[in-house]
Parts: structure tokens; C-alpha cells; sequence
């Protein structure tokens, strides 16, 4: 967790002057603050928590997270960045050193928008190789957080970087567009609670309304946690709803081979990480129209969707993570960074380029004659 940025606080004035108020008096007293040391257990002010089982640890990204579905775990985007989503375990339990279960995470993604350089966007969803049997998945707060909520109690849960579970409670002080400022105590979180549930109870049943993004750098005053709300519809259910058995039609990703209507999830030729959904076939008329038929199974031409040199439109669509082009306007590819003077700066068939994005970044792209 990250101190909050002035931007954040002031994001085009969305804050009523009552919630400015609050939060810049939270931010002067975080940057007097911001040398004190850091507390290493979970939910600073909280108490050990044995309940709350669908609120997992992930090692290990030393992250917490949250069963929104029967295999599907909400986090931060930050807990996701730079990780194959198959480096991570979702441990169910109190304490990550006893005997809790341990369950392989398959696939995740991150929020289409997610920046990590503003930390704007901060979720990911990550898809377990099979539900835990007997956790039931906490219910996401799908309507909008508004001026009635301010001074609500939001229940804290995380594993801290001990990684043993606890909570407390604070305060909702402040809410911007994709996020919520609390603070006030008696609890707040810090390092390892990240991804982990900020807790609403509305009509006697508690929903996963923020996840944990960032806060003062000595976890002692506010945090900022990226809402729910906003997301349900665009992200966070299409996710759920794609990776139920048989809902990924031929040329969808895939995780796992009942996810696909055909039962068939390969690997594509270009990016064994990136799984596809695939069909048999006789020829290239058996495929969708990008596919093509070799071996008897429906699979993509290279590039395949992600892969590099891939079209895309932003950096969510690419497997690196970075969409550029080689001058403003122009075709924008899936690329890496690349350093010109490295003896084999790209892969065969690439050019280190410069980027249209920004002075002095260079790409690779595929190479145009």
C-alpha cells in the first residue's frame, strides 16, 4: 500500500467540500506520519479473525482476496501485475502456517483500465482450479455508493504481512468515482492486506463493497480502496459468467477444458500461456473466420489474440501488457519493451522501434519490410 496521491484526493473535484475536508486532514497528517514504521500483523487495530472463510490469502503475492463466486477470487490489480496468474495459491484459513487449504489459481485478469502508475483501476479476478466445498462466496454491493453511506462502518479483513487473518472496522470518510477514502479507526490495513474485503452491512447481510488498494505509508490514519460497484456489470460478472462450465464458445480464452461448449482448451501455437478454446474440424470452414484448421482442431494464425504483434486497442488486450505503435495514430500492435542497443533486442521477425507513446521508449513490433 502506497501513500495517497494528491490527485487521488482531488480527482476532478468529485469530492463534496465536507469530504475534502476530511480527507485533506488525513493527508496532512499521513505525510507527518510517513516515516513511522510500518506494523508487520494484518488489520492494524484489529483482532484475530477465525471466521470469515471465503476471505483467502495469495501466496506468493502476499495478497488477500475474496470468493465473489464458487471459484472466482477478487483482489487488487496490483497483487496480479507482472505474475503468471498460475504462480498464485489461494489459501483458505486463518493463518497461512497451519493447516488451511490450499487451492491453484488457473486464470486471472486485470481491470481493462488498470494503471499502475496511478494505481486508478486496482482489481483483478482470478479463477480457482475448483470451488472450495463448503465456503460460500461473500455477495458483491452492486448498487451505488452514495452521500447516505458516508460515516458507514466498513468491516476490515486481511492477512497482513504475517499472514495470519484479522479485522476491525473504520469508517467510510469520502467516495470518488471508482473509489472510497476511510479512515478514523479503530482499524486500517497495511501491508499484505492488499486485495482483501472492505465489508458493508446493508439489511442484515454484508457485502464486499471496496478492496484494499493503498493508504498513509505508516497504515495509521486512512486507506483508499477501488469500489465494487462500478465494475459488476462491465468486468467483474462478465468474468463470472465467462468462466462457467460450457460458456466459452470456439476461439474464447479459456482455463480449463469444461469451460469450452466443445470441451476442447488448447494452448496457442505462439503463447503456450494463452488458452483457447478449439473444435474439431475438416477444414478452415469448420473454424470462426480467424481460425484456421490444422490437425484437425480449430486454432488461431499466428498472431494469435494477446500475443505479440497482435492488434489491439488498449494494454489490457496483450498478454505483456503494453499496446503501442510505431507513430501517432498509427496500427497499434501488442509489444515489449526493448533496449536498441541489446544484441538481440526482440524476437525473430521484430524491431526495436521507437514508441509513438512516449520520448525515449522503444518497442518491439513487427518488422514492416
Amino acid at each position: 500500500m502506497e501513500l495517497l496521491r494528491h490527485h487521488e484526493v482531488l480527482h476532478r473535484r468529485l469530492l463534496r467540500p465536507l469530504q475534502l475536508a476530511r480527507v485533506c486532514a488525513a493527508l496532512a497528517a499521513a505525510l507527518v506520519a510517513a516515516a513511522a514504521p510500518r506494523p508487520a500483523r494484518a488489520v492494524v487495530g484489529g483482532t484475530p479473525d477465525a471466521g470469515d472463510p471465503a476471505v483467502v490469502a495469495l501466496e506468493p503475492a502476499q495478497c488477500t482476496g475474496t470468493l465473489i463466486a464458487p471459484r472466482v477470487v477478487l483482489t487488487a490489480a496490483h497483487c496480479l501485475w507482472g505474475r503468471d496468474p498460475a504462480q498464485l495459491t489461494a489459501v483458505f484459513g486463518a493463518d497461512v502456517h497451519g493447516r488451511g487449504r490450499r487451492i491453484a489459481v488457473i486464470d486471472g485478469r486485470l481491470a481493462p483500465d488498470w494503471s499502475p502508475t496511478t494505481q486508478e483501476n486496482d482489481l483483478a479476478v482470478l479463477l480457482l482450479a475448483e470451488p472450495p466445498a463448503g465456503v460460500a462466496p461473500v455477495p458483491l454491493l452492486r448498487s451505488a455508493i452514495d452521500d447516505h453511506l458516508l460515516g458507514a462502518t466498513l468491516r476490515l479483513v486481511g492477512f497482513g504481512q504475517d499472514r495470519r487473518k484479522e479485522s476491525g472496522t473504520t469508517r467510510l470518510l469520502a467516495y470518488l468515482a471508482t473509489t472510497i477514502v476511510d479512515g478514523g479507526g479503530p482499524a486500517t490495513t497495511c501491508l499484505g492486506d492488499s486485495g482483501g474485503p472492505a465489508l458493508l452491512a446493508l439489511g442484515g447481510t454484508e457485502y464486499l463493497a471496496a478492496v484494499t488498494s493503498r493508504g498513509d505509508a505508516a497504515c495509521r490514519l486512512f486507506a483508499v480502496r477501488t469500489r465494487v460497484d462500478p465494475y459488476v456489470a462491465g468486468f467483474i460478472q462478465p468474468y463470472i459468467d465467462a468462466t462457467q462450465p460450457g460458456a466459452a464458445r470456439t476461439g474464447d480464452r479459456c482455463a480449463y477444458p469444461a469451460q469450452c461448449a466443445t470441451g476442447l482448451c488448447r494452448p496457442a501455437a505462439d503463447d503456450p500461456a494463452r488458452r483457447f478454446c478449439s473444435a474439431r474440424c475438416a477444414g478452415d470452414a469448420d473454424c470462426p473466420p480467424a481460425m484456421t484448421c490444422v490437425g484437425g482442431r480449430c486454432a488461431y494464425r499466428p498472431p494469435s489474440p494477446g500475443a505479440l504483434g497482435a492488434p489491439c486497442d488498449r494494454d489490457g488486450d496483450c498478454a505483456g501488457w503494453l499496446c503501442a505503435a510505431a507513430v501517432p495514430g498509427g496500427a497499434r500492435r501488442c509489444a515489449v519493451a526493448c533496449v536498441p542497443s541489446a544484441p538481440r533486442p526482440c524476437a525473430p521477425g521484430f524491431a526495436c522501434v521507437p514508441s509513438a507513446r512516449r520520448a525515449g521508449e522503444h518497442v518491439c513490433l513487427p518488422r514492416t519490410g
